[in-house]
C-alpha cells in the first residue's frame, strides 16, 4: 500500500508540472474565434502562430474542447475557468494544441490543451 501511494503521488505531481509546463511556452496559435459549433464540441479560429504555414502567416484550425484530463484547460485571463459555451465569435484567444495538429485538413484540427480568452481593450 506503501508503494502504490508513493507511486500515485508521483504521478500526481507529474502531471500537475506538465500543466504548468504547457503555458511556459508560446501558444501554438493566437487569433480570432471564428465560429462555434456546440453540438461538435469546438470551435473555429484563425490567427499567426507556429501552426501557421501559409504565405500570409495565418492559420485556421477547428479545436475541440474536449479534454479527458484532470485538469480544466479553458479560462480567462483572470484565471477563471470557462467552457466552450462562454466563448463567442470574434473573442480573442490564445491557444496550446494538445498533442498533434492535423494540417493536412483544410481547415487543420486539433484539440485545445491550454486557452486563455484575452481581454478586450
Amino acid at each position: 500500500m506503501k508503494r502504490f501511494t508513493i507511486y500515485a503521488t508521483c504521478m500526481l505531481i507529474l502531471l500537475g508540472c506538465s500543466h504548468a509546463d504547457s503555458l511556459e511556452r508560446d501558444p501554438d496559435i493566437s487569433g480570432e474565434v471564428l465560429e462555434i459549433d456546440a453540438e461538435e464540441s469546438r470551435f473555429l479560429m484563425e490567427g499567426p502562430g507556429s501552426l501557421a504555414g501559409d504565405d500570409d502567416g495565418s492559420a485556421k484550425v477547428w479545436f475541440t474542447s474536449k479534454n479527458p484530463g484532470a485538469h480544466k484547460p479553458m479560462f480567462d485571463e483572470d484565471g477563471n475557468d470557462i467552457t466552450l459555451e462562454d466563448l463567442t465569435a470574434e473573442d480573442n484567444v490564445k491557444v496550446w494544441a494538445q498533442d498533434e495538429v492535423l494540417l493536412d485538413s483544410d481547415p487543420a484540427q486539433g484539440s485545445v490543451e491550454h486557452l486563455i480568452v484575452l481581454k478586450m481593450s
